[in-house]
């Protein structure tokens, strides 16, 4: 769709975002929120019309895919926590059974890796200005050596190896 509008001037289909001066987007951002709540928020705050529907049944419609969204989030985070509880346990003579917590492995960046970080977050920050979800991820690598690390912008997906090797 070309236009000379701003973006925050229209939307696309038959949401009716850019007649407000907070859209959701904005929410999104501004509390840094999952996919899944920023979902529920999009359609707390959406008037949209669906054809063949009265506004009335259309929102009902939008209720209902809210509720639909939070069973699946419960279940997700249900799954979550079950994965979380302790998995060993050994059997002692007369002592009971003892569980132990799953271990936990903490990667982290040194000065130099995390000044690498930095600076391509930041250009891809510049480069997908607008871009609500625009945020990178880092790649922990495993190897026979060392620890290899990569950051990859989460929109445009490229990625670079910030690994400092002189501490291999």
């Amino acid at each position: 769709m070309e236009t000379n509008k701003g973006v925050r001037e229209y939307n696309v289909g038959n949401s009716d975002y850019s007649k407000h001066k907070i859209q959701p987007w904005d929410i999104w951002r501004e509390y840094n929120l999952n996919p899944w709540d920023a979902d529920i928020v999009k359609r707390v705050l959406r008037i949209k019309e669906e054809p063949g529907k009265s506004k009335e049944d259309a929102r009902i419609m939008d209720y209902e895919k809210i509720i639909h969204i939070c069973r699946e989030r419960i279940r997700q985070l249900e799954e979550d926590k079950q994965a979380q509880k302790p998995v060993y346990e050994a059997k002692g003579w007369g002592i009971g059974t003892i569980s132990v917590p799953k271990p936990t492995i903490t990667y982290s960046l040194n000065e130099k890796e995390a000044e690498a970080y930095a600076k391509f977050q930041k250009e891809h920050y510049e480069l997908h200005k607008g871009i609500k979800a625009c945020g990178c991820s880092i790649i922990f690598t495993h190897t026979g050596i060392g620890l290899g690390k990569t950051v990859q912008c989460n929109v445009c997906k490229e990625r670079t190896n910030i690994t400092d090797y002189g501490t291999w």
